[in-house]
């Protein structure tokens, strides 16, 4: 099983698409940090209006250089995407560990991945409450955001915009936030970053 995990894992890292880094000052301040998610937003936009689709990607917010850990004179912003995205939850679990790997190197302070899912609009049907939302008669397709700041580590930001489909153009719809509560794969990866430098307790 290691043998295969390791096997995916190395098939993966083929996929990885570099873009950065970009100088991103002050990104240490919450505030400046979120104007930078307004701007993150935008992009998206533009993507699936020229696309039609992302994949899976991550904006990693470092103040340190991953590869050496020497700190930067300004925290820059880095991102990373899985082309051709997840084909198993064993490859978003690999992705998961390897975003964490990069901002705990990196001394993250603030971390936005995104993905495309589906989304199941309330109220739900009962009778149907343990169809996945993949394969649940009522979904919607959306692109779910996650949005993680070292100010407020323990509450991530869950954001969702629906994607509309006509033979024309895709476009993605307005933000809303949804409870954060529910958790994942892609959830609670700067904090985990974080629990990689503590020490194990074992000798």
């Amino acid at each position: 099983m290691e043998d295969d995990y390791e096997k995916i894992a190395e098939g993966m890292r083929e996929r990885f698409l570099f873009i950065g880094p970009t100088p991103t000052p002050n990104a240490e301040d919450i505030e400046t940090f979120n104007h930078n998610i307004d701007e993150l937003m935008n992009q998206m936009r533009w993507i699936y209006s020229q696309a039609g689709h992302m994949f899976p990607t991550a904006w990693i917010f470092v103040t340190k250089d991953p590869a050496t850990g020497a700190k930067l004179d300004v925290a820059e912003l880095g991102i990373v995407s899985l082309v051709g995205g997840f084909s198993s939850d064993v490859e978003k679990q690999i992705w998961a560990s390897y975003l964490s790997k990069i901002a705990y190197m990196g001394g993250a302070v603030g971390i936005v991945t995104a993905m495309e899912s589906w989304m199941v609009q309330l109220p739900i049907d009962t009778t149907l409450k343990d169809i996945r939302p993949s394969s649940h008669p009522d979904r919607v397709e959306c692109l779910w955001v996650s949005v993680e700041h070292k100010a407020n580590v323990a509450k991530p930001r869950t954001l969702m915009a629906e994607v509309t489909r006509t033979p024309d153009a895709t476009s993605l719809g307005e933000f809303t936030e949804h409870d954060t509560s529910a958790t994942g794969k892609m959830s609670g990866i700067l904090l985990n970053s974080m629990s990689l430098s503590k020490p194990s307790g074992n000798a």
